[in-house]
């Protein structure tokens, strides 16, 4: 209880107790205007709760990791009452990095604040006003209220993507694959390649019929083409919980999706396709073939979260792993049963890469002498770096 609190309840008591004693009305006057004065206060409080107005956007609600966006917040008093003493609480797109206003409103006004909001993290963040707090006309009381009691508000959805960097890619990548736009993977639409042809089906693309075939038989026919023999790419992710500290977790676990979200994006330019599978609570694969996927596969790996995983090693020991022409795996928990792994893979295909996140650049530097070193004499391509890291540096271990 504040200062001004005692004296009021002091004085209200002391009013009380003369009035009783002596019968004089002169004190239940006194009584009667003080609690006059903090009724009004708080019908005052009410009275802002109820006719307070905002407006709140942001300039864009899809960004990349690293980027900034505008959070404005547009304040607004339509009442001939002033309100005097506004606390907002609002929530940005880093944790613990809070915004906090304190303003006052005269009678018919508005205002407008805008924040530059920074995004160092990849993810999904809530952003926008968390609470109010209101203060009467008269500065005896201050009332809080969060925004979630009132059915009208919503908070502000913001997407980080992971930021895409260049990476070192397979030499099979130099040649140019080619996804074809009538939704399938062909090496070439040349009439001269056709494999064949049959009937045409609606909604297929007008450049594949066989015109001369049509001119003949007066019925539509399309060529038919061979698939193209593309490389297999497969990408595992390790999202299990890490063992890192917390505070170097989230860090880690950007490094991840970032790597992932960067290799699929680049694979998928050059026309190859990628399967990824997430290993967690549960295994999810998923296949992305065409450029137009990157924006789910952006979207995915911004929602991606870390929980704890199944075993590991034993998915990676799978034969779906083994047959892929290139493998790349990316992980925050390193263990002897990894390492062992990558050693046995490594002497026996064509292109293995791994990426594994340690502790701080000691730590990196004792497991990079200790055990990348070799794995990449036996083929495998091992980046081991710290949560502080840069990967588009590191990467160069991939060449």
């Amino acid at each position: 209880m504040k200062g001004r609190h005692v004296a009021l309840l002091a004085a209200a008591l002391c009013f009380l107790f003369f009035g009783l004693y002596t019968g004089d009305r002169f004190y239940y006057v006194f009584l009667f205007a003080e609690g006059l004065v903090c009724f009004a206060s708080l019908l005052h409080i009410v009275w802002v709760f109820t006719s307070f107005k905002y407006i709140q956007y942001l300039s864009a609600n899809i960004v990349q990791k690293g980027d900034t966006t505008r959070f404005s917040l547009e304040l607004h008093n339509d009442t001939i009452i002033p309100y005097t003493c506004l606390k907002l609480h609002a929530r940005s797109a880093v944790e613990g990095e809070d915004l906090f206003i304190v303003t006052s409103l005269a009678p018919l006004d508005n205002t407008r604040y805008e924040f530059t909001l920074q995004c160092p993290f990849r993810g999904v963040r809530e952003v926008g006003l968390v609470s109010i707090t209101a203060g009467d006309i008269f500065g005896l009381f201050l009332i809080r209220l969060n925004m979630d009691i009132f059915s009208y508000h919503r908070m502000l959805p913001l997407v980080v993507y992971p930021k895409i960097i260049s990476l070192p890619y397979p030499g099979f990548t130099d040649k140019g694959y080619s996804a074809s736009k009538g939704g399938g993977l062909f090496a070439s639409d040349d009439p001269a390649a056709a494999a064949g042809h049959r009937k045409m089906v609606s909604g297929e693309p007008l450049s594949r019929i066989h015109w001369k075939l049509f001119a003949r038989t007066r019925v539509l026919y399309v060529r038919e083409y061979e698939d193209a023999i593309l490389p297999k790419v497969v990408l595992v992710i390790d999202a299990g919980v890490s063992a890192l500290p917390v505070e170097e977790t989230q860090a880690a676990q950007d490094i991840i999706c970032t790597a992932a979200a960067s290799l699929i994006h680049g694979f998928l330019s050059r026309g190859v396709p990628v399967t990824s599978v997430v290993i967690r609570a549960e295994k999810e694969i998923r296949e992305y073939a065409r450029e137009k996927d990157m924006p789910l596969m952006l979207d995915y790996f911004a929602r991606l979260r870390f929980d704890s995983g199944s075993d590991f090693i034993s998915l990676l020991a799978a034969e779906r792993f083994s047959s892929a022409d290139s493998l790349y795996i990316l992980t925050a928990n390193l263990t002897q049963k990894l390492f062992a792994y990558l050693g046995n893979i490594g002497a026996g295909r064509g292109d293995c890469r791994c990426l594994a996140i340690a502790g701080d650049e000691k730590q990196t530097a004792q497991i990079d002498g200790k055990y990348a070193r070799v794995l990449r004499e036996s083929g495998v391509r091992c980046i081991i770096m710290p949560p502080s890291g840069d990967l588009a540096k590191e990467a160069e271990k991939w060449k």
